[in-house]
């Protein structure tokens, strides 16, 4: 099984941050700014802000879920000094 990772991208147009889990990270943000990923599609284009590997898809579904989480987004503010943009 191949390595996991956990990224962070920002919109250039509003500033928004999203944080997905992919395989294949490269590959998941040309979707992202490809328009094909419905829940990113109106804040193109964007940028990529930090990616974490991680040795499973597991543990980065839950690393995911936890930056998803109101601590997460407290850890992604502390750590880049940014606003969480909810979509």
């Amino acid at each position: 099984m191949g390595q996991w990772s956990v990224y962070l991208i920002r919109s250039v147009a509003t500033g928004r941050v999203y944080v997905g889990a992919s395989g294949d990270v490269p590959r998941r943000i040309r979707e992202h700014n490809a328009g094909k990923v419905p829940s990113t599609r109106r804040d193109r284009p964007w940028t990529l802000l930090e990616v974490e590997p991680h040795a499973d898809k597991y543990t980065a579904l839950r690393r995911e879920k936890y930056l998803k989480s109101g601590a997460g987004r407290a850890e992604i503010r502390h750590r880049f000094g940014w606003n969480w943009q909810s979509p």
